[in-house]
């Protein structure tokens, strides 16, 4: 392995994707986010107000994440990124915790990325600067 050209870092590159099994014979796949979904998410997560501050809105984060990565074994999401708040609302707390966990861990998001993203808001978070979601 070595330094990656242009080339190589534009070529698509195939997520890695988990199988989630509720114990109940039903399961899901979870993958990876591209840097767009990552991004998209966290403008889930980031919101302007009428005053045009940026405020946390991490309420419903945990669907936001899921509709982001549940996927079918060959990736392809399974959801809308509207469809958030409707599986928010569909979904036990326990089943969704177990998706957030993998998703969490393949994605590298971790419980600091989220504080860092609830203190950065709280303080008011500029257009241009990072989100603390890395």
């Amino acid at each position: 392995m070595g330094l990656l050209s242009r080339d190589a870092m534009l070529e698509r590159v195939m997520p890695t994707i988990e199988r989630v099994d509720f114990g109940d014979g039903d399961f899901i796949f979870v993958r990876q986010m591209f840097a767009s979904e990552r991004d998209s998410l966290e403008k889930l997560v980031i919101v302007q107000n009428e005053e045009g501050e940026y405020k946390q809105a991490l309420d419903h984060y945990r669907a936001k994440l899921v509709v982001h990565v549940a996927c079918d074994e060959e990736g392809n999401n399974l959801f809308e990124t509207d469809d958030w708040q409707q599986l928010s609302e569909a979904m036990t707390a326990r089943r969704m915790e177990q998706i957030v966990n993998v998703a969490q861990r393949l994605n590298k998001i971790t419980d600091e990325d989220i504080e860092a993203l609830a203190k950065n808001s709280e303080a008011g978070v500029r257009e241009d600067s990072d989100s603390g979601l890395h």
